[in-house]
């Protein structure tokens, strides 16, 4: 049978949020950018429990898509290829330059996902997207941002913020960042039963919204970030897409996150929680972000991910967690009956066993 994979829709913060609001008290503010790079070598079909007779497993993992240079490579190691159409070898380093896509532009998420495969007949529950071969990718990302009432924007030297709003529109826009990890997988909100002869569609879902901050004075430079010690720095959030089996217009719901409880209307928020849904209502994955302010208090908390986990509870509230520092173990963070609404709950450190502590949460317009 045949999948269909196609258009990569994004879901992109309005122009108003590109850099509205002041730097935080820290010297750090969050900002949308306008352009954000980075490499997808495959994303794949999969399922995480045994089959039967009557609800069969697939043999293997399904390819929705491969990035040429990826197949090249895996051509290569399997001694079935030259690799490179040149001839010459290609390595690890090779697949991540040429698997770059912007996930700001979204004829090229359709161009990406564009093509038909080939898949067995199966149930699947598990979607995989990889970033490269080895352990650790690089991003670019372009953009704005406001940092002590002063517009700084991106740029590829040293200093990775210069001055004003004038970008030179070539490479040099661009920062550099580094990012750990290879792959995310997330289970699908149903199981999908494919049959033989069933068409199936496949969206990619991304928001930009926040997933950047720039900040002052840093106190040191970590993964995701780019800068020096003391100066400017640019960092990114996990930037993955989420992949969906169907045709879906999601509706974006944002939440910003205070460890106050008492903050009633969120101005001290310092972390997001970005929630997707289809038509129906029905939550299909989301991120969590840093939301950096002018009120922001240092917490240590990490928002940099996507959510790994939904579940429904009883009640009508939800479980979420974002991912840790594995692609299967334990996540960061743990909302175990987040509401969607202003609500006030209580927030767990599965990966770090730390105490819960109480968390408010204020949904925007």
């Amino acid at each position: 049978m045949r999948a269909h994979t196609l258009v990569g829709l994004v879901v992109a913060a309005a122009a108003s949020l590109v850099s509205g609001r002041a730097s935080a008290a820290h010297g750090e503010s969050s900002f949308t950018p306008a352009s954000l790079v980075t490499p997808i070598v495959y994303v794949e079909l999969s399922r995480s429990t045994p089959g039967s007779p009557s609800d069969p497993a697939p043999s293997r993992p399904q390819s929705l898509y491969t990035c040429a240079a990826m197949e090249a490579y895996a051509a290569q190691q399997q001694g079935g290829g030259a690799g490179a159409p040149s001839g010459a070898p290609i390595s690890a380093a090779d697949v991540a330059a040429q698997c770059m896509v912007d996930l700001a532009d979204d004829a090229a998420l359709g161009a990406l996902f564009a093509g038909e495969h080939e898949i067995e007949a199966a149930t699947y529950d598990t979607i995989r997207v990889s970033t490269c071969v080895e352990s650790g990718y690089e991003v670019k990302i372009k953009g704005t941002v406001l940092l002590g009432g002063v517009t700084y924007r991106t740029t590829a030297g040293a200093d990775p913020l210069a001055l004003g709003d004038a970008f030179a529109g070539d490479d040099a826009d661009y920062v550099t960042v580094q990012h750990s990890g290879c792959s995310f997988s997330y289970s699908l909100p149903t199981p999908v039963r494919i049959a033989a002869g069933d068409a199936v569609t496949v969206s990619a879902l991304f928001s930009l919204k926040d997933v950047a901050w720039g900040a002052l004075g840093a106190n040191g430079i970590f993964g995701g970030c780019a800068g020096t010690f003391g100066g400017h720095a640019v960092c990114t959030s996990y930037p993955t897409i989420l992949p969906y089996v169907g045709s879906v217009a999601p509706t974006l719901e944002t939440y910003h996150v205070s460890v106050d409880p008492d903050d009633l209307d969120g101005a001290r928020a310092s972390g997001q929680v970005l929630l997707l849904s289809d038509a129906a209502g029905l939550m299909i994955g989301g991120f969590t972000r840093r939301y950096l302010s002018e009120l922001s208090p240092a917490h240590g908390l990490n928002f940099d991910t996507p959510l790994k986990a939904i579940g429904t509870n009883a009640d009508g509230t939800y479980m979420i967690e974002n991912y840790g520092s594995t692609a299967d173990g334990p996540g960061y963070l743990r909302m175990p009956h987040f509401e969607r609404a202003t609500h006030a709950g209580t927030m767990e450190f599965p990966q770090d066993g730390k105490p819960s502590i109480p968390y408010r949460a204020v949904r925007q317009p």
